[in-house]
């Protein structure tokens, strides 16, 4: 983008500063979704002892009350052994769960909800068999059962991905400038599925976990691209397409692979196992790619809805490059004093 079009961009989206101003305290209150999730593993032990391991990502949420919710059958523990890095804290007990062990316990976390975050629950037995769970919302718990039903990790895991699109305002934000940068077209669903493919290279990373790329410094690109996103919508309407127009695929891809890189480091932070991360990403993969369809499919009715209705005497040319470069702006900033 040259001088001239930066500050036609600038003019633009002058037009809606108080709507810029609304959009900054939304965001302050509606984050973006957090890539790591609260991690809570219990492992029966040979002497009849669970070891369990609480792993809460930091910064957390005002308000927020997380805890683990332990099986009926455990005794209370004791004060944890407590570790604190500039990511998460970690707590470590050892609990006396009696001769019956966890099979058939209530195992969960509490305050998710107030929270805004989600739970991965893991619970091995001392035979080897082992159970994940992905959790949200209130109960957050689950009884752990005497042997997992085939494909239910893939589908917990593909249901995780649609419910991150929906509660994730940077990722919708993108699909809407997507949509808004091209209509309801073959290039919207190319552009669109090149993020789910940019997510699915790294499974070559998640597997060999070289390479591994901080969630911070993935979830500042995220934002990044947002501003990118918002100065090729703010584009004069007789100048000359720009290369995000002319080939969205690219940013797509690149969205993609930085929330894909984001998303493997916050499974192994929380402590998947790493023969279990290919099936995770693959199946959270699936989940994005569906609810990213039925977005746009929500976004080409409305806009026909809108149309119809006499929409377009309205002037709002700028508004999805306010909106979209005001919240990607705010997260910027807020990523960068994280990274601080």
């Amino acid at each position: 983008m040259d001088l001239a079009h930066l500050v036609h961009a600038v003019r633009a989206l002058s037009r809606w500063a108080p709507a810029l101003l609304g959009l900054l305290l939304v965001a302050g209150e509606v984050p973006a979704h957090p890539l790591a999730p609260v991690g809570f593993a219990l492992t029966e032990q040979a002497d009849g002892a669970v070891a369990a391991r609480w792993r809460q990502p930091l910064p957390v949420r005002a308000g927020t009350n997380l805890a683990p919710v332990w099986p009926e059958r455990c005794q209370t523990p004791g004060a944890p052994r407590t570790q604190v890095s500039e990511r998460a804290v970690t707590l470590t007990w050892r609990v006396d769960c009696g001769a019956a062990g966890l099979e058939g316990a209530r195992v969960g976390v509490s305050g998710l909800a107030l929270g805004g975050i989600n739970a991965l629950v893991q619970v091995e037995l001392r035979d080897g068999r082992r159970f994940e769970r992905l959790l949200d919302g209130e109960p957050a718990f689950f009884r752990v059962p005497a042997r997992e039903a085939s494909g239910w990790l893939a589908w917990n895991y593909a249901g995780w991905g649609a419910l991150h699109l929906a509660s994730g305002w940077d990722h919708l934000a993108f699909v809407a400038g997507l949509f808004a940068l091209l209509g309801f077209s073959r290039r919207l669903a190319w552009a669109v599925t090149g993020f789910t493919l940019g997510h699915s290279l790294t499974l070559a990373v998640a597997v060999g976990a070289a390479g591994a790329v901080s969630a911070h410094w993935a979830e500042l690109g995220i934002a990044l691209s947002l501003v990118v996103l918002a100065l090729e919508l703010a584009r004069p309407a007789g100048a000359p397409p720009g290369p995000l127009r002319r080939h969205p695929i690219a940013l797509s891809l690149a969205f993609g692979l930085l929330h894909g890189l984001g998303f493997a480091d916050a499974l192994r932070q929380v402590g998947l196992p790493a023969g279990r991360v290919p099936l995770a990403l693959v199946s959270f993969n699936v989940g994005i790619e569906l609810a990213q369809l039925a977005l746009v499919a929500v976004l080409a009715a409305a806009a026909q809805a809108w149309s119809r209705a006499g929409g377009r005497s309205v002037r709002v040319d700028a508004l999805p490059a306010t909106a979209i470069g005001s919240l990607g702006v705010f997260w910027v900033c807020e990523r960068v004093v994280a990274l601080l």
